[in-house]
């Protein structure tokens, strides 16, 4: 074990890393829940509120978004709870890649409402985050 003298008091300096990274899960998936609740109610209001024939670009720009932030909150819970470690990194590289994921979902979705979409596409797409997850990685 690690311990340093702060004064008379000994202090465990693994039991504190452990405890601050425990606080940044626990702040991780209590953002993360707060954010799938505000996308998907913001998706329930697009979705039966909302007409799309009178939807300017913002709108558009704006619905993609919550689309994009509901994605990434499911997909870090699910990753949470399936493989729930509790580190800093481990937090970090599954905030990452659900976000990744989740672009690559939104992008998906945003290219086929263009009638862009192509296999052609989605190669360059995974290509281009992949390279995104590699140099974010390395850092």
């Amino acid at each position: 074990m690690l311990k340093a003298r702060q004064g008379e008091v000994l202090v465990d300096l693994a039991s504190e890393m452990r405890y601050d990274e425990c606080m940044t899960l626990r702040v991780a998936v209590a953002g993360m829940l707060l954010l799938f609740l505000l996308s998907l109610s913001s998706l329930v209001f697009f979705l039966f509120f909302v007409d799309p024939e009178y939807l300017s670009v913002s709108g558009f720009v704006l619905f993609y978004a919550s689309v994009c932030a509901w994605l990434w909150s499911v997909f870090f819970l699910l990753g949470h709870f399936a493989f729930g470690r509790a580190t800093r990194t481990f937090v970090e590289m599954l905030s990452r890649r659900a976000l990744l994921l989740a672009l690559l979902a939104t992008a998906s979705v945003f290219f086929e409402h263009l009638n862009l979409f192509s296999l052609y596409l989605f190669v360059a797409l995974v290509a281009v985050l992949a390279f995104a997850e590699y140099k974010l990685a390395r850092r």
